[in-house]
């Protein structure tokens, strides 16, 4: 049951980022989410160390993360540069809609939290396995939207 509650939080998270980059609240939303901050598993040289046998990553910079906001016909993708924070590129049915940066924080073996700014919408990711799972966007309090994704 948690591991589903825990689906459904990320779906509804990653749903809410993708509302809000596609400006349905128009602008100067603050909304918040907490991060942890980086990984605890980065490297003093700051490159994340190799990857386990974890379907989450250590790192998100440099992937490209395709969506498909649940119960919608609508697709989404995120380009990101970096490692565990960086910069991104967001478009909804292949239209630019908008950019900023991201901090990756792995939560666990197959989870993390993608925290967007400036926004502050954040975007849990629920690894089924390699490269794909369930997200849940939380854009505000009051706004999660579900999906499933993949990774390249």
């Amino acid at each position: 049951m948690r591991r589903i509650l825990h689906h459904a939080a990320l779906c509804a998270l990653f749903g809410a980022t993708m509302m809000f980059l596609n400006g349905c609240g128009g602008g100067g939303d603050d909304q918040s989410a907490s991060s942890s901050g980086s990984s605890p598993q980065q490297s003093p040289s700051g490159t994340p160390p190799p990857q386990s046998g974890d379907p989450a990553p250590n790192a998100i910079g440099g992937k490209t993360i395709n969506g498909h906001i649940g119960g919608t016909s609508t697709t989404w993708q995120l380009v990101t540069t970096g490692g565990t924070s960086g910069d991104y590129t967001y478009s909804e049915n292949g239209k630019y809609l908008n950019d900023g940066t991201f901090t990756w924080t792995k939560t666990s073996a197959d989870s993390g939290v993608l925290t967007l700014s400036p926004s502050g919408a954040t975007m849990e990711l629920d690894y089924s396995g390699p490269k794909q799972g369930n997200y849940i966007y939380h854009a505000n309090a009051n706004y999660n939207e579900p999906g499933t994704f993949t990774t390249n």
